[in-house]
C-alpha cells in the first residue's frame, strides 16, 4: 500500500512533467514520467460518472453515463492495459457492476445509439412510417407511443460516501498492479487529476497528494512563439489579449477554491529552476521522503539544463511591447527572482 499517491498536475505546458522526472531519481518512488493517467479527469471519466450518478442524477442518463464510462475504458484499453497487467477492464467492469443497483430492458434514446443512420432510422423514419400506419389504419385517434429497440439500461442513486469508498477499492487495486512486489511507498503520476476542483479527486484515490506546478506567462508566450508555435495545450498566442484572458480564467479557481491543504502544494516551475535546493525540501516535507533518498540527484531533471526554457523575456525576442503588457496585467504571475 503506498503511503503516498502523488498527481502532479498544471495548466498546460507549466512543467509537471518536471515533476515525475524529478521524483524517478528518488529510492522508494515509482514516477511513471511522461505517461499521464487521465482517466480519473477525462470526457466521460470518473469525475463525470459521479457527477451523473449523484450530482446530477436523472433516469434518463445514469445508465448513459455508466455506459459511457464504460466504453471510454473500452477506448483506451491499449494503453491502460499494459501498465495494469491486462486487468484495466477487467476491473471496471466488476467496479461498475458494484455500483448499480438495477439491470432492465428499456426504449433506447438517441443519445444512446452512436450509429448516425440507425438514429435516422430509429428516430426519423421509423416514427414517421409508424404514424403513417395509424393514419392508413385509421387509427389516427389513439395516442401516439412510438415503439423503440429495447436495450439492457442499469440505474443507480449512490450516496457520495459508498461512491467514494467503491471508487477508491477500484483504483487502489488498479494502482498495486505498478508496484506488484510492493517495493515503493510513493507513486508519482502526471495528470491523474486537474489543476481545478482538486478537492473533487480525493474522493477517488486513498492517500493522494496534489503538486500544482504554473508557469511565467511571459515563458509560456515566447515559448509558444518561438519554440512550440502553436501547442495545443495552451491558446492561441496571436491574440495578446486573448492570451492574457485565458491565462488568467484558468487560474480564477485559485481565488474561488480554498487550496490551503496539507494534501496539495503549488510551486512554480521557475521555483523548481531557480530555488532548486529550497524547493525540493519543501517538495520532501510535503510528502515525508527523506531527502537523503535522493541518490539519482539531477539524473532526470537538471535545473541547469532546464534554465535554457525560462527567463525568455531577458533574452533577445521581438516581443517586447506584448511582454510589457503581460507584466502589467499578469503581474501577479510572473517571477520576480
Amino acid at each position: 500500500m503506498y503511503k503516498n499517491i502523488v498527481a502532479c498536475t498544471g495548466y498546460g505546458g507549466t512543467g509537471s512533467s518536471a515533476i515525475t522526472d524529478l521524483f524517478k531519481e528518488f529510492d522508494y518512488c515509482l514516477s511513471m514520467g511522461n505517461e499521464e493517467f487521465w482517466f480519473l479527469q477525462d470526457y466521460d471519466g470518473i469525475s463525470d460518472l459521479e457527477y451523473f450518478l449523484i450530482d446530477g442524477n436523472h433516469r434518463s442518463k445514469v445508465s448513459l453515463a455508466i455506459k459511457r464510462y464504460k466504453d471510454y475504458a473500452k477506448n483506451r484499453k491499449v494503453f491502460y492495459e499494459s501498465f495494469f497487467e491486462g486487468n484495466f477492464i477487467s476491473y471496471t467492469d466488476k467496479y461498475l457492476d458494484s455500483i448499480v443497483e438495477s439491470r432492465f430492458s428499456k426504449a433506447i434514446v438517441s443519445a444512446e445509439e452512436p450509429n448516425p443512420l440507425k438514429r435516422l432510422l430509429y428516430f426519423k423514419i421509423s416514427p414517421f412510417l409508424q404514424i403513417l400506419y395509424k393514419k392508413i389504419t385509421f387509427q389516427y385517434f389513439d395516442e401516439f407511443s412510438p415503439w423503440f429497440p429495447l436495450v439492457e439500461k442499469s440505474y443507480a442513486y449512490p450516496s457520495e460516501k459508498k461512491f467514494s469508498k467503491l471508487t477508491k477499492d477500484y483504483t487502489g487495486k488498479l494502482f498495486s498492479l505498478l508496484d506488484p512486489n510492493d517495493q515503493y511507498h510513493t507513486l508519482v503520476i502526471d495528470q491523474l487529476v486537474p489543476a481545478t476542483n482538486i478537492k473533487r479527486y480525493f474522493n477517488y484515490v486513498d492517500n493522494l497528494k496534489v503538486i500544482l506546478v504554473d508557469r511565467d506567462p511571459r515563458d509560456l508566450y515566447l515559448l509558444n512563439k518561438n519554440h512550440w508555435k502553436g501547442a495545443s495545450y495552451i491558446c492561441n498566442t496571436d491574440n495578446i489579449n486573448e492570451y492574457i484572458g485565458w491565462y488568467k480564467a484558468l487560474r480564477i479557481h485559485r481565488k474561488k477554491e480554498d487550496l490551503i491543504n496539507n494534501n496539495i502544494i503549488i510551486i512554480s516551475f521557475e521555483e523548481l529552476v531557480y530555488e532548486y535546493d529550497d524547493t525540493l525540501q519543501k517538495l520532501c516535507i510535503f510528502l515525508n521522503i527523506d531527502l537523503k533518498s535522493h541518490t539519482l540527484r539531477k539524473k532526470y531533471f537538471n535545473p541547469e539544463i532546464s534554465k535554457n526554457n525560462t527567463k525568455l523575456w531577458l533574452k533577445p525576442h521581438n516581443y517586447e511591447s506584448e511582454i510589457k503588457i503581460i507584466e502589467k496585467e499578469l503581474s501577479e504571475f510572473c517571477y520576480l527572482k
